[in-house]
Parts: C-alpha cells; sequence; structure tokens
C-alpha cells in the first residue's frame, strides 16, 4: 500500500519544498519596513504550540494562512472567506475567556483593528490578557488591490490626508492602546520583539 503513495508523497514533498522556498525570503527579509510575514515568524518563535491565533480580514489573513506554522488543532481561529473587519479582536478575547490557560494574539492590520478600539478598554477592564499585534500598513490594502484589479484605481482605501497635500497618515496605534490603560509596543525593528 505504501508504495503505491510514494510517488504522490514525493510529489507533496517537492510542492512543500517549493513552497518554501518561494516564501521564506519573505519571512527572512531585513528590509525596512518589513515584510508582513516577518513579524509572524517572530511571533512564532515566542508564542507556544499550543497558543491560539485569531486573526483578522484581508492581508494579514493571507499571510498568517501563508507563513505561519500552526501545530495543535483549534489554534488557528479565523472568520475564512467573510472577512469581516473587526471581528478578530472581540473574537480573540472570547477565546481567552475560553481557554484563560492558554496564550491568545490577535493578528489584525491597522485599518482592522481600528474598527473595533473600543475592545480596548472592556479588555482591561475585565482583565482580558490578550497580545492585539497590528500589522500596521497606512490602510485597507486588501481592499486598494481589488480596486486597482477590478477598477484600476483605487479610492479611500490608503489612510492619506485627502485634504492638503495626500501625504501618508498613520494612527498612532500605540497611543490609542495607553488611551485604554494597555501597555503598548511598537517596533520597527525586529531587534526589540521578544515574549510578552
Amino acid at each position: 500500500m505504501v508504495s503505491r503513495r510514494e510517488p504522490f508523497l514525493a510529489d507533496v514533498q517537492k510542492a512543500k519544498a517549493d513552497w518554501r522556498a518561494l516564501v521564506e525570503p519573505r519571512e527572512n527579509s531585513r528590509e525596512t519596513p518589513f515584510t508582513s510575514q516577518r513579524p509572524l515568524m517572530a511571533l512564532r518563535k515566542v508564542l507556544d504550540r499550543d497558543g491560539i491565533v485569531v486573526v483578522g480580514s484581508g492581508n494579514t489573513q493571507g499571510s498568517v494562512k501563508q507563513s505561519f506554522p500552526i501545530y495543535e488543532p483549534r489554534t488557528h481561529i479565523t472568520s475564512g472567506s467573510y472577512s469581516p473587519m473587526g471581528w478578530a479582536v472581540p473574537a480573540a478575547m472570547g477565546a481567552k475567556l475560553a481557554k484563560p490557560d492558554r496564550q491568545v494574539v490577535a493578528i489584525v492590520g491597522d485599518g482592522d483593528f481600528m474598527m473595533s478600539l473600543p475592545e480596548m478598554g472592556t479588555a482591561v477592564m475585565n482583565g482580558i490578557n490578550v497580545v492585539f499585534l497590528v500589522l500596521n500598513n497606512q490602510g485597507y490594502m486588501s481592499i486598494r488591490g481589488g480596486q486597482r484589479k477590478f477598477m484600476g484605481r483605487h479610492i479611500a482605501s490608503e489612510f492619506s490626508h485627502h485634504a492638503g497635500n495626500g501625504a501618508p497618515y498613520s494612527a498612532d496605534i500605540a497611543a490609542s492602546a495607553r488611551a485604554s490603560a494597555c501597555r503598548p509596543g511598537r517596533s520597527r525593528r525586529t531587534k526589540t520583539w521578544k515574549a510578552a
């Protein structure tokens, strides 16, 4: 029986090796600003094997599916193809309430995270210790990509000063966290990343 499956298993192993060769340059990139895969690799190094990741929508969701190893059942929670923005933060809090002994991380983009900013206060008031890993790309980049693909242009999907010179704008996520009495961390360099 095994001998009949050997060609198939060899094909699977080759496909895995080809995939790893394709994504590893982005996962190990030292570019600044860093790729969306780079912080995921740093997180995987410090997150327990049974730690739970709850993943937001858009490009973040795709990056996690492509580059974040999952080792245990029920430790990767995502909305799938529906991609409702603002879902992951309260869902991560629910996961932590259900499994208080586990590490729980919400992995979200900045636009997705800002849809549920009040939940930080809820987490603090109720002692729900969740890590929010916000991958800040200054906009709704998945939406922008779709607009460019289907319409040849993009509208209101990048955070920029529309009334003025159009310069990029980035919400101060760390200041929002401090305003809710959360302990923020901010990094532009991977050297500063460590277990929370």
